[in-house]
């Protein structure tokens, strides 16, 4: 890891949407997790929760290149999407100096992440 943000991030789900996930889930979608993941958002509001409370949010990571892919939590992404949700808080960690390539998806000042990034260049 050269670069993290120390807390999760607010991204929009238009953008995390389009990420591809780690190992193709998007192509192999296990529907009733996904509904119950819905339903689970659309009670609460939240994501489903962590054992110690806390929302599990998404896992981004960007390569080398400023390839960004979804590690954990394309059915997360796909539940807020089709909720309707604008943003989802995800976990952000960048790998190798992809946070310094602009042209990568997720370059911090291109999705409007001014926080301070640890150990990057932000």
């Amino acid at each position: 890891i050269t670069a993290y943000f120390p807390d999760t991030v607010k991204l929009p789900v238009d953008l995390l949407k389009k990420l591809p996930g780690m190992r193709g889930e998007q192509k192999n979608v296990r529907r009733e997790d996904l509904e119950n993941i819905m339903q689970t958002m659309k009670d609460t509001d939240k994501l489903p929760l962590t054992p110690s409370g806390k929302e599990y949010a998404p896992f981004v990571q960007v390569a080398w290149n400023g390839e960004a892919w979804v590690n954990e939590g394309n059915h997360r992404i796909m539940a807020a999407d089709a909720l309707g949700w604008e943003y989802l808080p995800v976990e952000l960690r960048y790998y190798d100096g992809g946070e310094r390539v602009e042209s990568g998806a997720l370059y911090p000042q291109k999705v409007g992440l001014n926080e301070t990034l640890t150990g990057g260049e932000g």
